[in-house]
Parts: structure tokens; sequence; C-alpha cells
């Protein structure tokens, strides 16, 4: 008699929550002073749960600038400094947190103007000669440029002008 009673089914209990994956990202940083390029972006591979206060110190290291002599940009109006290790109270935020993404481009500011160099004085100083050389190959006239011609055609980087 009992054999054709089944038993409701209960569904399954429900799965624990995974963590958060970790994955490497890929950022680029751009560094501007003043809408101004001032050299190659550094491209750098890191974990999505790298510290916000982590990040610094490896950009740090690697360009050799003062934590506190930069700030980061981030699209489209974030901004992040170091403030003693606090970085705006976000130090232990994870760049995934702050809004980093793979291949996103963020700018790396001077917190003053030319608080830092990304290259040294002799690198700007052989960009310019590069800059100057190519408008003169462009300028076509046999005779060149006057130097105040040559002076509107190109712009010095700020760390040349004194």
């Amino acid at each position: 008699p009992g054999a054709g009673l089944q038993r409701p089914r209960q569904p399954p209990p429900p799965l624990p929550p995974l963590p958060p994956q970790s994955m490497s990202i890929l950022l680029t940083f751009r560094p501007v002073d003043r809408e101004w390029v001032m050299g190659d972006d550094l491209i750098i591979d890191v974990d999505n749960g790298l510290r916000l206060d982590s990040l610094f110190r490896v950009l740090a290291d690697k360009k050799r600038i003062p934590k506190s002599r930069f700030k980061l940009h981030v699209p489209p109006d974030r901004f992040y400094a170091w403030d003693n290790g606090k970085v705006g109270g976000k130090a232990d935020w994870t760049v995934r947190r702050a809004g980093f993404y793979s291949k996103s481009i963020i700018k790396i500011e001077p917190i003053f103007p030319l608080a830092f160099l990304w290259h040294d004085q002799d690198w700007y100083e052989a960009s310019y000669i590069e800059i100057i050389r190519a408008a003169l190959e462009e300028c076509g006239e046999p005779r060149g440029m006057t130097l105040q011609e040559l002076a509107a055609a190109t712009q010095k980087p700020p760390p040349l002008r004194c």
C-alpha cells in the first residue's frame, strides 16, 4: 500500500557563493603634465585584487618617482593620490573596486607642474632634437628656417623651458 507513495523532492541546498575570481589585467599608464604627454606609456600586468597602496608602490619603484609626487586619474573623473599611505582613504581598495579595467588608460599626473620627470633630462633633449630635425625636413625650402620660424613650428618640452 505505501509502495506507490513518493516523498516530495527537496531542492538541493544552495551552493555557497564563490569568492571573486582573481585575474590579471593589463593597465596602461600615460604620464601627462598639463596636457603635455611626458613620454612613453608604461604598460604593466597586475592582479585585479592588488590594493591601491601596493599599486602606488609598484609604480614608484618602476619609475623611481616618490609616491607623494603623483596622482592617478582614472577616466572619466576619479583621482587617487598618495596621502601618507592612505590613498584618499581608499588604500585598501583593490584596483577592480577602484575602477581599473584591462586596457584602460590611466593618466599618471604630477601633483604640481614638473613634480617629476618620466625620463631623464637627456631623453627630453634628444627628443627635442628629433622634433627640430623633423620640422626642418618638412620645411621644404632650400634656405631652411629662421630661428623664429623654427620656434613657431616646434614645441619645446616643459623640462627644457628655462
